[in-house]
């Protein structure tokens, strides 16, 4: 979509219909909560403003990227303490939540399962529901020039490493995700 609206020539090869797939079945969370490196951390701090981005200039996204917040505990025998402290320690949004306290920030979530200790409630996470997601994605990026080719019939080619890569036919430059460029 950037690629497009940025005026260079987009072509969206796939394999079979928008959203096929682990994405046609997939509700996406959208966190950096827990232990990551920074380098992690950062890209999905990145990812969730890109979302937040979307869904303020699409108020009908609202059905499918909610940013409602999450609550999660431990299990038995473990501990969410260190992983609190670490969230705090990078300025990630984690408030400690006690169990008596649970009702009031998710009324639907019975505080009797939640750990003794407590839980860490993240209320700038949210979801995104993929199958009603890359389909208004895929309109965006067509609506400002690029093409969309669906149900389209694969051919793979060995590579110099001797891995098989997808070869959609002629382009002037593919990129493959490792970055490394074919003519």
């Amino acid at each position: 979509m950037h690629l497009a609206q940025g005026g260079a020539q987009v072509t969206l090869v796939i394999a079979g219909p928008l959203a096929n797939g682990a994405s046609g079945r997939s509700i996406a969370w959208l966190n950096s909560s827990g232990a990551r490196s920074a380098e992690y951390h950062y890209l999905r701090m990145l990812a969730i403003d890109r979302y937040r981005t979307w869904s303020a200039r699409h108020p009908e996204s609202r059905g499918y990227i909610r940013f409602d917040g999450a609550l999660k505990w431990a299990g038995p025998n473990e501990t969410f303490r260190e992983t609190f402290a670490f969230e705090r320690s990078t300025g990630y949004d984690s408030v400690w939540v006690d169990r008596a306290d649970v009702s009031r920030i998710a009324p639907d979530v019975n505080a009797a399962a939640v750990a003794e200790e407590g839980a860490i409630y993240n209320p700038g996470e949210g979801w995104v529901n993929m199958p009603d997601f890359v389909p208004a994605l895929v309109a965006e990026a067509v609506a400002n020039g690029a093409r969309s080719r669906t149900e389209t019939h694969s051919r793979r080619r060995g590579t110099r490493s001797g891995s098989s890569a997808f070869n959609p036919g002629p382009a002037h430059r593919v990129h493959s995700l490792g970055g490394r460029r074919s003519r």
